[in-house]
């Protein structure tokens, strides 16, 4: 296990958690209003008039019909709207080039709310009225940062504040947006995007939140290959240049070829060598299994003695000197 926050982690941050809970939403929720089936399907045509979001117009229509099954006096509908706004605002901005159309869809996207969700129900509201991509990308960052608080100082507090630096430098972007958001947002006379913010209230509520900052982790030294496979490299171990040899191989490398003159002394000028020759270099008898062997045809001369044992024969090969 870990002993540091890693870039990783980063997706077990409440913000991206709920997020993915949104995209991977089972598409079954607006089942369950059979009877404004002819509604749902009309705003789903009106908003596939915005090509670049036909591959989102169910997706979003699931999500909000999820919504309408969400208590209004639930602190959970508070919530599911907020990050439903930044959630249908990144995809509004990722893949619609006109800003002026984005009133069009919203328009579609509250009649949907209001005739699924009874008056008890969560109904979200979507305005990007008077807001660019730069300042949405900012009050979103804001929100998040007070969001995932609590829970990256508790995380923080578990590892000592030990994290790799990329984890570190996302904290130390995110703080940034968040305190410019807070900065410009926090007076009464305060910019036209703030009006937008949502959770404004919780968010100025009382002092700005600290920066939360951690380190102390070098980053892995590792490769991400690039492809489909993944495959991760580790660089090629570097062999130090003041590296000494350890004494053991120094003992190893003198030890055995002195031991080997010293046997060979012994063997060609004492009577230990006479004694291994006559005790283990004795005439062998050469014993074939002609079922899987076949003789060599050099071979012509055999002695008449030969025995047969089934499917072992032996030979006695006789030698004939030149």
């Amino acid at each position: 296990m870990s002993s540091f926050v890693k870039f990783e982690d980063i997706q077990l941050l409440p913000s991206k958690k709920f997020y993915n809970k949104l995209d991977t939403l089972e598409n079954i929720y607006c089942s369950v209003h059979s009877e404004k089936e002819r509604i749902i399907q009309d705003i789903i045509s009106k908003l596939n008039v915005q090509e670049h979001i036909v591959n989102y117009s169910d997706k979003i229509v699931n999500v909000l019909c999820k919504t309408s099954t969400l208590d209004a006096v639930n602190s959970e509908c508070n919530e599911h709207c907020n990050y439903l706004y930044y959630w249908i605002g990144d995809i509004l901005f990722d893949k619609l080039i006109d800003v002026n159309s984005f009133s069009a869809i919203t328009d579609e996207l509250h009649n949907l709310m209001n005739s699924v969700s009874p008056q008890h129900k969560c109904n979200c509201k979507f305005y990007f009225n008077g807001i660019n991509r730069e300042n949405f990308n900012e009050i979103k960052e804001a929100y998040f940062y007070y969001q995932n608080h609590n829970y990256i100082n508790s995380i923080l507090q578990h590892y000592n504040g030990r994290c790799v630096d990329d984890y570190n430098n996302y904290l130390h972007e995110s703080y940034n947006k968040y305190r410019k958001v807070y900065e410009a947002c926090k007076n009464v006379n305060s910019e036209r995007y703030c009006n937008q913010l949502k959770g404004k209230d919780s968010i100025y509520s009382g002092e700005m939140l600290p920066a939360l900052t951690c380190g102390g982790v070098e980053k892995p030294l590792e490769y991400q290959a690039i492809g489909s496979q993944g495959l991760v490299l580790e660089p090629p171990q570097e062999i130090p240049d003041n590296t000494s040899t350890p004494k053991s191989v120094i003992f190893v490398s003198f030890f055995f070829p002195i031991l080997g003159i010293i046997f060979l002394l012994l063997y060609k000028f004492t009577p230990l060598g006479s004694w291994m020759r006559s005790h283990f270099l004795k005439k062998r008898n050469i014993h074939l299994n002609t079922d899987y062997i076949k003789m060599p045809g050099f071979l012509e001369h055999f002695d008449e003695n030969e025995h047969k044992n089934s499917n072992i024969r032996r030979y006695n090969v006789g030698y004939h000197s030149q």
